[in-house]
């Protein structure tokens, strides 16, 4: 039972992924380089990488706002389809 509390207030980068509309291995960039001075917190436990919901909305919300100050159309394309994926699930 412990092991399902676990698992479930975590996020493995593949699900990250999927929720976004991106690859995995740029949501694994965004925990291991990060983008634009921000980066993804994340945790290494049994050899795969798991992000809270809290932080995966806190980079998104700093991501956003950066996107703002930024001149990089593709950024804020990703930025935007990953809102408007997080609106459709029932997210802020």
């Amino acid at each position: 039972m412990q092991s399902r509390d676990f698992h479930s207030n975590r996020l493995t980068l593949t699900e990250v992924a999927e929720q976004l509309a991106v690859h995995p291995k740029t949501v694994q960039r965004w925990t291991l380089r990060g983008v634009r001075g921000r980066q993804l917190r994340s945790s290494l436990i049994g050899g795969r990488r798991y992000v809270l919901p809290g932080d995966l909305e806190e980079f998104l919300d700093d991501s956003t706002a950066s996107s703002r100050d930024s001149d990089s159309q593709q950024s804020s394309k990703v930025v935007a389809k990953a809102k408007a994926v997080r609106k459709r699930r029932g997210g802020r």
